[in-house]
């Protein structure tokens, strides 16, 4: 939608491109926030003055994400599969919603001061308790046993800020630095890994030189 936008020079204002263009956001704005300005980025949930309440910080350049995915994997859960399964849910209490909201809070303070140690808990902390208001969809923490098995497999080698991505069934797993994503990823077996960094800007359009659009 913003290449488009920005190829045919369309004025349209963010909210509009995310919203009514791209039709995201609809659960969650963390995705579109990202992709504007990169980040690690915490939505809490609530509105004030009409604006979704977020923080944004930036992680260490140095540190890096090893993503892991299982071989074999169950179908997607996106869509109205999703949709549903969201309706489905029970509502979370009061006092789980502050506790989600104080440790995303901490886990920007550790990334600020780079404390790897504590952010690292901290992540791993909030994954699980989070997903463990989806245990009656997923029989548990994690989406499935080859997910669970794999989170398993990574905290015997001492793996830190473990969890999964959404629904799954990626993992994903905090590293200090790239020689400790390569020497993680040769301990893994029985998934597909990449390591990636975190990116501290957002999007980026680029022209083809070889295109007839000018």
């Amino acid at each position: 939608a913003v290449a488009i936008a920005e190829l045919f020079s369309l004025p349209f204002e963010k909210d509009e491109l995310v919203h009514r263009i791209a039709g995201r956001g609809r659960r969650s704005a963390i995705g579109s926030l990202g992709f504007f300005s990169g980040g690690l980025i915490f939505e809490n949930g609530a509105a004030a003055d009409g604006l979704l309440e977020h923080r944004r910080v930036e992680l260490p350049s140095g540190w890096r994400v090893v993503l892991a995915r299982p071989r074999q994997v169950g179908p997607p859960v996106s869509g109205d599969v999703e949709g549903a399964a969201f309706e489905s849910l029970a509502g979370i209490s009061p006092r789980e919603r502050e506790r989600l909201r104080d440790l995303g809070d901490q886990i920007l303070d550790d990334a600020e001061s780079a404390d790897f140690e504590a952010f690292s808990n901290d992540v791993m902390t909030f994954n699980q308790l989070s997903g463990s208001l989806f245990s009656a969809l997923q029989g548990g923490c994690y989406r499935s046993g080859a997910v669970a098995d794999l989170v398993s497999q990574l905290q015997q080698h001492g793996a830190g800020g473990l969890g999964q991505s959404s629904w799954g069934p990626t993992v994903f797993a905090f590293c200090q630095d790239q020689s400790a994503a390569e020497q993680l990823c040769r301990c893994i077996v029985g998934a597909n890994t990449r390591i990636v960094k975190p990116l501290a800007d957002g999007y980026e359009v680029l022209r083809n030189p070889n295109t007839s659009c000018k």
